[in-house]
């Protein structure tokens, strides 16, 4: 017998993104204290340097060295992770409870593709997000972001 999951998803949209302080969600406004965001990023030692931006649909900006872009969701209730299999959760799955996400709204990640890492010259290592013009085509250039460009660490080989 299979058990049911009953899992709830709450979302939150996001039609603004600005920075201050206190943080937090208002009616579709999202306000993310800039300096807290990159004392969380500094406390990773590998990191050596990150600057925080914010970045809107139609922006004449072009973002390179894209390396991922998250959606933020937290676990509110109920058992599980919202992001299994990462951060050295367990790879189950969700689980039961309640969700939370903001819709529109990505946090990216901006950064060099260092050497170690680096498996092959791709458009994957050296990518980029038009958020305005021609270029932009893809589901990315319609997201609000808090882009994070990061400076790693050099680790000796």
């Amino acid at each position: 017998m299979t058990a049911s999951m009953n899992l709830t998803v709450g979302t939150f949209p996001v039609r603004e993104v600005a920075f201050g302080a206190p943080a937090g969600w208002k009616d579709g406004r999202l306000v993310v204290d800039a300096d807290r965001v990159a004392a969380l990023v500094r406390e990773d030692r590998r990191i050596r340097r990150v600057a925080v931006d914010l970045v809107r649909p139609g922006e004449a900006a072009r973002i390179v060295q894209a390396r991922d872009v998250i959606e933020p969701r937290v676990k509110v209730d109920g058992p599980g992770h919202t992001y299994p299999g990462i951060c050295g959760h367990a790879p189950d799955t969700v689980g039961d409870g309640v969700t939370h996400r903001y819709a529109g709204f990505g946090v990216l990640i901006a950064s060099e593709a260092l050497p170690h890492i680096r498996r092959t010259v791709s458009a994957a290592t050296d990518s980029l997000i038009d958020m305005s013009g021609p270029g932009a085509v893809t589901v990315y250039s319609t997201l609000r972001y808090v882009v994070l460009t990061i400076e790693t660490c050099r680790i000796s080989t």
